[in-house]
C-alpha cells in the first residue's frame, strides 16, 4: 500500500512535468497557428480535470471527514468502558447477598469470580493491543495519504503555472497586430476635432475602435469554438490585459521602444521623438471623452454580457485603472500635474532617506542612515520668509566627498531648481560658479526664489552637482531633493542632503513625466522633464 499511494503519485509527477517541459520549447512556435496552442492547452487542463478526479478516488480529500468520523467513533467505546465498570459493580453486590447462605458457596463462587476476572481482564487487553494496533495502521495509512495529497497538490499547482504561461505566450503572440490596431485607431482619432460633444462621443468611438473589434472578432470566434471554457478566459484575460497597455503606450501616452529613462531625456532635448520621430501628439478634450467612452465599449466587449470576463475582474484591474489613471491627468493643466507630483513624490533619492537638518552649518550631524554607496553630500542653508513676500533664500555652502572619475580637470558647479505650481513668471533656476579639481568644494552663494501662490507642500528644491566640460555638455555628478514641506516649520535650517545618482518616481511620476513630455509648446513641462530625468552616466567624466 505504501509503494501504491507514494510512488504513483511520484510517477505521475514525473511524467506530466516532463511533458510540459518539452512542449514549452516548442509551444511558441506553434502559436502563428491559432488553433494548435488551443488544443494543446485544452490537453493540458483536460490533465488537470482527470488529475482531480484520480485525486477524489484515492480518498486524499477526504481525510478531514474520516478523521472526524473516528473521533466521533471514539466516543460510545468510552460509553462502553464506563458501562462494563458498571456491571462488574452490580456483580460484587449480588455475590455478597448470596455470602449469606455457605461459606463453601462462597468460596467456589470467589474462586469462580477470580478465573472469571481474569478471563475478562486478559480479554480486555487483548482488546486494547488490538485497537491500538488498528489506529497505529490508520494513523500510517494517513499519512500515506497526506503525502500523496501533497504531491499531487504540487504538481496541480505547476500545471496551473504552466497553463498561465502558455496562455500569456500565446496573448502576447498577437501584439505586434494589437500595435498595429492601436496605430489606425490612433490615426482615426487625431483626426476628430472640435469641442467636446458627449452627444457623438459613442459613435465617434465605434469608429476609433473599428480596427481593434475587426481583429478581436475574427480571432475570438475561433477560440470560442475550440477552446474549453476554462482556457478561453485564461486566454481572454490576457488579450485584455494587452489591449489595454497597448492603448495606453500607444494612444494616451505614446513611447518609443528605448527606455523610460532615455525616452523622456530624448523628449527634454527634442520633444518630439517620443513616438519615434514626428510631431507629437497631444490628445484634446473631445479626444479624452472619445478615449473614455472607448473603454467603455471595450469593457462590454470582453464582459459580453456575463459569458466572457467576470466585471469584478475587469474593474479591479490594475491595467484599467492605470488608463484611467492616466486620462484623468491628461486634461489637466502643467501646474496642477507638477503640483501632483511633489506632493506625491516623497522618495525620489536614496528613498527620501540620510537627510539631516541642523540649526547652522557649525552643528555637523552624524551620518544619514539607510545610504548605500553614497556619492557625494550637499550643503544647504534654508531661510524661509513665507509672508506676502513668499521668498526663500537658498545659500549653497559645500559639496563634500564627491565620488567621480575623470581623465581631465574636474570642474564641479551646482545647479539649484525651484520645481512648483505658478512658477512661470518667476525665475527657476540658479548656477553657482565652478571650483577647478575640488572634490570637497566650497561655494558660499546664495539665491532667492518667489514662491507660487500654493502652500508650501506644492513645492521642492532639487539640487544637481555636475562637472563643467568646454565644449561639450556637462555631466552630471548627482543630484538630491529637499521638499518644503519637511522644513516648512522652521525659519531658517541647514539641509544636509547625501547625493544620488538619479530621481526615482512611482507609477504616478512615472505618468506625469510622460503627459508633460508631449507638451513641446510648454517651456515649463519642457524644463520639468529635462530636470527630472537627467542622471549621473555609468562612465563618469571619463
Amino acid at each position: 500500500m505504501f509503494f501504491l499511494c507514494y510512488l504513483v503519485p511520484q510517477t505521475i509527477t514525473k511524467v506530466l512535468l516532463q511533458y510540459c517541459v518539452v512542449l514549452a520549447k516548442s509551444f511558441p512556435s506553434y502559436c502563428e497557428k491559432e488553433k494548435i496552442p488551443c488544443v494543446l492547452m485544452n490537453n493540458i487542463q483536460q490533465m488537470r480535470v482527470l488529475l482531480e478526479k484520480m485525486f477524489e478516488s484515492m480518498g486524499a480529500k477526504q481525510l478531514t471527514a474520516e478523521e472526524d468520523r473516528l473521533e466521533n467513533e471514539e466516543e460510545p467505546e468510552e460509553l462502553d468502558e464506563e458501562a462494563i465498570t458498571d456491571n462488574e459493580g452490580e456483580d460484587d453486590m449480588s455475590a455478597c447477598s448470596e455470602s449469606e447462605g455457605s461459606e463453601v458457596d462462597n468460596k467456589e463462587k470467589e474462586n469462580k469470580d477470580e478465573s472469571s476476572g481474569y478471563d475478562d481482564s486478559e480479554e480486555e487487553q487483548e482488546k486494547a493491543e488490538k485497537k491500538d494496533k488498528e489506529k497505529q495502521e490508520d494513523v500510517k495509512s494517513k499519512q500515506l495519504d497526506t503525502e500523496a495529497a501533497d504531491i499531487l497538490n504540487d504538481l496541480q499547482v505547476k500545471l496551473n503555472t504552466f497553463l498561465d504561461n502558455f496562455s500569456m505566450g500565446f496573448a502576447k503572440s498577437f501584439q505586434a497586430r494589437i500595435n498595429g490596431c492601436m496605430r489606425q485607431m490612433a490615426e482615426l482619432l487625431y483626426q476628430i476635432k472640435g469641442p467636446p460633444n458627449h452627444n457623438t462621443a459613442e459613435a465617434d468611438a465605434d469608429n476609433m475602435l473599428r480596427p481593434l473589434m475587426e481583429f478581436l472578432d475574427g480571432n475570438l470566434s475561433i477560440f470560442a469554438d475550440v477552446c474549453e471554457k476554462t482556457v478561453l478566459k485564461r486566454i481572454l484575460k490576457d488579450l485584455w490585459k494587452i489591449v489595454l497597455s497597448s492603448l495606453e503606450k500607444t494612444i494616451v501616452l505614446p513611447q518609443s521602444n528605448d527606455s523610460l529613462g532615455a525616452q523622456l531625456l530624448t523628449a527634454a532635448k527634442g520633444l518630439s521623438s517620443l513616438k519615434g520621430g514626428g510631431e507629437a501628439k497631444t490628445l484634446t478634450p473631445k479626444q479624452c471623452i472619445i478615449m473614455d467612452a472607448g473603454l467603455e465599449t471595450i469593457k462590454q466587449y470582453f464582459h459580453a454580457g456575463g459569458n466572457g470576463l467576470k466585471k469584478a475582474f475587469v474593474e479591479k484591474s490594475p491595467e484599467l485603472a492605470s488608463l484611467r489613471y492616466a486620462l484623468s491627468l491628461y486634461s489637466q493643466s502643467t501646474d496642477a500635474l507638477i503640483k501632483t507630483f511633489v506632493t506625491t513624490q516623497h522618495s525620489q533619492v536614496h528613498d527620501g532617506m540620510g537627510i539631516r537638518i541642523t540649526g547652522n552649518e557649525k552643528i555637523r550631524p552624524d551620518r544619514g542612515s539607510g545610504i548605500e554607496k553614497p556619492i557625494g553630500e550637499a550643503i544647504l542653508q534654508i531661510d524661509m520668509m513665507l509672508g506676502k513676500e513668499r521668498k526663500i533664500i537658498v545659500k549653497v555652502i559645500a559639496v563634500n566627498d564627491m565620488k567621480w572619475q575623470t581623465s581631465g580637470m574636474f570642474r564641479p558647479f551646482v545647479d539649484v531648481s525651484m520645481v512648483g505650481p505658478f512658477l512661470a513668471d518667476k525665475k527657476r533656476k540658479f548656477t553657482t560658479k565652478s571650483k577647478n579639481n575640488s572634490w570637497s568644494a566650497k561655494f558660499n552663494e546664495a539665491f532667492q526664489f518667489v514662491l507660487g501662490k500654493e502652500s508650501p507642500d506644492c513645492y521642492e528644491l532639487q539640487v544637481t552637482v555636475k562637472d563643467y566640460c568646454f565644449g561639450r555638455a556637462d555631466r552630471v555628478v548627482g543630484m538630491a531633493v529637499i521638499q518644503l514641506r519637511d522644513i516648512a516649520d522652521r525659519k531658517s535650517c541647514v539641509c544636509w542632503c547625501p547625493i544620488g545618482r538619479r530621481v526615482q518616481t512611482d507609477e504616478t511620476g512615472l505618468t506625469v513625466m510622460r503627459i508633460l513630455s508631449q507638451r513641446p509648446a510648454d517651456e515649463v513641462a519642457k524644463e520639468f522633464v529635462k530636470l527630472k530625468s537627467e542622471t549621473r552616466p555609468v562612465e563618469e567624466g571619463r
